[in-house]
Parts: C-alpha cells; structure tokens; sequence
C-alpha cells in the first residue's frame, strides 16, 4: 500500500509537469530564437527516453519561464546538494524563525513596507480593521486567499498539519532516519518552539500582506493587482530566478530579501518620496531631541529645552558639538549612516540610571536595507557591502577555522597565549553559536540571559557574572530588550577614547618600525636612497595624520 500510494503521487507530478510543458509549448514557446528568450535543455532522464521538459526541449521561452521550470527540476540536484539546501534551510531557520531579534526586525521592517505601500504609521484605523477581518473571517480575507495573496507563505509543516492521519504515517515512513534525527535535535534545540515560532513569524508577513491588499481593494484595485501590489512590499520568495537562487544557496543565504527589497525602496523614493523621508524625519527628530536634551542643564524643562534648540542658534551650536564629540569615539561598528534612511546607524537616547552613561539605540535592521551600502568589515578584510558580503556558514566555518577570525566580530578565536584545552574549547564554543538556533543553550541570547540573572542576584550563576565583554553591568531591564530586539545599551565613551588612543599609538609605533626597518635595508644595499626616502616620507606622512586624529588616508574617524 505505502509503494502504491508513493507510486501514484510521484506519478501524478510527472503528468502535471508533461502537461505543464505542452501547455507552454502550444502558448509562449517558440521554435526559432527570439529577444529575451533562452533554448530549454534537450536533456534526456537517465535510464528513460523521455526528456526531461518534454516537448519543451529545445523550444525558446522567455528567460524567467525556465527559471521557475528549473525550481521544480529537483532531480537535476543530487543527493549531497539535496542535504546541503536541506541542512542551509534549517540553519536560516535557527537564525531567523527560532530568533527573537529577527522577529522584531521583522515586524518593525513590515510596518515601514506597509508605509512605504500607502498604510501610513498612524493609519490604527486600517490595522484594526485587517484584525478585524480576520476575526470574523471576513468576505475580503476568503477573497484574497481565492486571489493566491498567501501563495509561498505556507510552510512545509502546515501542509503536514492539514494531511489525513493516514498520509501523515506514510510521509514519517518515508523520511530517512537522518531527517528524523535532525528534526528531533532541532526541535529539542528550541524548547519545542520551533512550530510556534514558525507559525508566527509566517503571521508576521501575513498580517501585514493582507493590510496592504485590503487597503488597495478599498481604493478600488481589482483583486489581482491588489495583490502583486501587496506582494511587492511583503515579500514571497517562491518566485526567484535562477541566478539569485545560486547565489543565494552558494554564499549569500539571505540574499533572497535584498533581490526583493531594492526595487521597493526604488521604486518608493522615487515615486512617493514624501513617505520614504518620514521614518528618517522622525529618527533625526528623536536623536536632535535627545542631544539638546544631554546639552541642556539637568533641571531645565523638556519644552524649555527644546524651545532654546528650535530658536537659539548658539544651544543648537552646543548640542552638536557634543553629538560630534560623541561620534568620535564610539565603537566602529556603530558610526556611520544608514543607507535606506540616510539616518546615523545608532541614535542616541537618555542616560542610563546606573551606569550613568549615555544610551544609544542601533536602528540599522529595524528598517529594510539599512545596512544596504554599510561597508564596515568587521574582520579586517576587504570592505565589501554587507548584503553582499558572503555569510554561507560553511564558508564561514572554514575562514574561522583556518584563520582564526570570527567573520562577525572580527575578533581572534583562539589566543596564542591560549593551551590547547582552551584553543579546543573556544572552537567547539564557536561551532556551537554558529550552527545551532539562536535560543540554544550556550548561544548568545543564553549567555546574555545568564548573566542578567546574575546581575539581578548579584550571585556567579554557571560562570557567568553579570558583567558583559565591554566590563558594564548587564541589566535585566535592557537585556530583555536586546533579546526581543530592541538593541540599547550603554556606551563608555571614556573608554572607547582610551582605546582609540592606544590603537592610534599602536599604529605610531608600528610606522616608526617600518622607518627603522627602511633604514636597515638602506644601510646594507637592499634598497636605493631614493626609493628609500620616498617610503619613509609616506610613513611620517601616515604617521603625521594618525597625530591629528585622522585615519592613515588622511580622512576624519
């Protein structure tokens, strides 16, 4: 029974496909060369004389018809690439689905895609009534599913809910032991909220699918427009050419979301630029608001001080001077601007009560493509932009494991003052953050957690002290907010001058070697005179910069 029923499924796919490709021979396909369109393989299934897209071989269709043709053609993948995208999938899921932080993002992106489609920030109209609708299971919700508004949100376990009870055994029958054993460790991995976590991070996109196609039907959009408008601000990723799927499953696992995102944003400056200022209007607000503030005295009153910024030049002068000030010196990853808004990629906010150090908020995956042209390498490399800045855990593995750098952080792995227990136990630690959910025990939602209880009891808790790697307290208060996504935290920025300093006089030494090192070679003939002041001339030249507070092509920090 269990080979009949597979037999039969297997079979009516491959006479959907037949019939598929002679519908497009008969409508689209064409016999000669044309503009824009590519030849289909004539490739023959092994064993068989059938070929493999039937009487589409070697016919001409547009390019991105064979694009989505090949996305069925799962038997030209063998079994190792099989495991690869199987294994890929599930490691995007543990970093994104089993991630409190990109839920937030997620959401907070969401909000500003539906602004950008037209559902202003403050529509709370329009939202209550999409909650509504779906409430109710409104006609317009029956409508949009009829209209495939919700095609490529469904997940492979909400197909495996709705299966009869007898195809479910039949489908656990068919699974290897190797996919049993890998779905039970993940599932045991995230406390067994895997399922739920799915679920809602699907709803996430749903919601705010659906509230942008409500709103365009009440403009009186037909059904079908209403929904690739929808669909151009809230993304279905079913639909990817060939080449960004490559891409994608070869070293950019999220590239999917920049294929989508770009064109979005484009097409919104572009079009409706009055929206696309309003989030950046309302971060510049807010960071102005909380630097005139810090310029202000401590007892003078909000409305006064925002009054003086708004009028008196001289304050305005003061509360900018201090953000410059500021600026300077906070850490690397931190400075700069966001692409998207053109906003600085932290913005700051109030004192922290117990550290009594300025708080900053990092804003750049809370809107979509903020690090879009963020260039920052983290690892010392090539400065390349970070969407397209390879983050394939494989490669990732094999750089960290064979350099010592962690991609992320740009830090050292291993010490050379490490033993080789510790060198051991630092590389198992980082296999382990980098390949299991990011809920996992022993991942950095964990550590960060532990040590806030730690912080609360003022007790060591497994190890862990309740002080983070930058020697501040980790305050339960704003460590919740870190791991649902909401990334404020204290910044000591007498401590980062203190460390920008030493770096600069790391590198006035450094230069100072390469000078003594230029005279050496002189002095025994390895090099000309000439050749020899011109190298020394750029090194004071470097180091005459570094002495100014510039970096060493003579640009500001």
């Amino acid at each position: 029974m269990f080979r009949f029923v597979m037999g039969y499924m297997k079979s009516q796919r491959d006479i959907s496909l037949g019939r598929l490709y002679e519908n497009l021979n008969n409508t689209i396909a064409s016999r000669t060369e044309k503009e824009g369109f590519v030849k289909v393989p004539a490739t023959v299934i092994e064993g068989t004389g059938v070929k493999q897209y039937g009487q589409l071989a070697n016919r001409w269709v547009p390019r991105e018809v064979l694009d989505h043709l090949s996305a069925f053609d799962s038997s030209m993948q063998g079994e190792l690439m099989k495991a690869y995208l199987k294994g890929l999938s599930l490691w995007k899921e543990g970093k994104t689905v089993l991630n409190p932080v990109a839920h937030f993002n997620n959401t907070v992106s969401n909000l500003t895609m539906a602004h950008f489609a037209g559902v202003s920030y403050w529509d709370v109209g329009k939202y209550a009534g999409a909650v509504r609708d779906f409430m109710r299971s409104a006609p317009m919700v029956q409508e949009a599913k009829e209209a495939g508004l919700f095609v490529g949100t469904f997940s492979e376990a909400e197909l495996m809910k709705n299966l009869p009870p007898q195809l479910k055994a039949l489908a656990g029958m068919s699974e290897t032991k190797l996919k049993q054993g890998g779905r039970l460790l993940l599932n045991a991995l995230s406390f067994g909220l895997r399922k739920p976590a799915g679920v809602m991070y699907q709803a996430e996109d749903l919601f705010f699918r659906y509230l942008i196609y409500r709103d365009a039907r009440n403009r009186g959009v037909e059904p079908d427009d209403a929904v690739d408008w929808a669909q151009q601000f809230i993304f279905t990723y079913d639909d990817l050419p060939k080449g960004a799927r490559v891409v994608r499953d070869a070293a950019l696992p999220f590239f999917s979301y920049t294929y989508k995102a770009v064109p979005a944003m484009v097409r919104t400056a572009l079009e409706y630029p009055w929206r696309y200022a309003a989030p950046a209007a309302a971060l510049y607000t807010i960071n102005a608001l909380m630097y005139a503030m810090a310029a202000g005295d401590e007892d003078e009153d909000w409305g006064d001080i925002v009054r003086r910024y708004v009028s008196d030049p001289e304050f305005r002068k003061k509360a900018k001077e201090q953000e410059a000030a500021e600026r300077e010196f906070l850490p690397p990853w931190m400075k700069g601007y966001s692409f998207t808004l053109g906003t600085p990629k932290t913005i700051r906010l109030g004192m922290d009560d117990v550290t009594n150090l300025p708080l900053f908020m990092d804003t750049m995956r809370m809107f979509p493509g903020g690090d879009l042209l963020d260039a920052h390498a983290n690892a010392g490399g090539v400065p390349l932009l970070q969407p397209i800045t390879p983050s394939n855990p494989v490669l990732n593995t094999l750089g960290a494991m064979l350099w010592n750098k962690d991609p992320f952080f740009g830090r050292d792995i291993v010490l050379k003052t490490d033993t080789r227990e510790e060198a051991t136990e630092k590389r198992l630690k980082w296999l382990w953050t980098q390949y299991t959910p990011a809920i996992a025990v022993g991942n950095h939602h964990w550590d960060r957690a532990l040590n806030a209880i730690a912080n609360a009891t003022g007790q060591e808790v497994m190890g862990y002290t309740g002080v983070g790697r930058d020697g501040l307290p980790v305050q339960p208060g704003l460590a919740v907010g870190q791991t649902f996504g909401l990334k404020i935290r204290p910044i000591d920025l007498e401590l980062s001058e203190q460390i920008s300093r030493s770096e600069q006089r790391r590198l006035v030494r450094d230069l100072d070697s390469q000078i003594r090192q230029l005279n050496r070679l002189e002095s025994r003939g390895a090099i000309s005179p000439e050749a020899a002041e011109k190298q020394r001339e750029l090194q004071r030249e470097k180091r005459s910069r570094l002495r100014e507070g510039l970096t060493v092509d003579g640009e500001e920090r």
